[in-house]
């Protein structure tokens, strides 16, 4: 997993590339720490593709909502009534 941007409060919403399904439970950890992330799980391949969808979109029943789909294979993840930045939901919706 690789984080792709820095956490600055001011700043886009952390990203975290999934490369392998072991990466979602550091994504989980962080978006606890940040309140919300961004999740790019495109580099994944069925069948374990699948399984990254249902622990992410697990994680966010759990904390009473559900992701939020910016593109196909990225998820915006968040608590607390945060919401992606139009820039953040440009970027990822015109690259479908």
């Amino acid at each position: 997993m690789r984080m792709t941007e820095t956490v600055d409060p001011d700043a886009p919403t952390p990203v975290y590339v999934i490369d392998k399904l072991e990466d979602v439970y550091k994504v989980i950890a962080a978006w606890g720490e940040h309140g919300a992330v961004i999740a790019d799980f495109r580099a994944v391949q069925d069948p374990a593709r699948r399984r990254v969808v249902d622990m992410l979109q697990g994680a966010a029943v759990a904390r009473g909502n559900s992701p939020l789909s910016l593109g196909k294979g990225v998820y915006f993840l968040f608590k607390d009534g945060r919401f992606p930045k139009d820039g953040e939901l440009a970027r990822y919706r015109n690259e479908e």
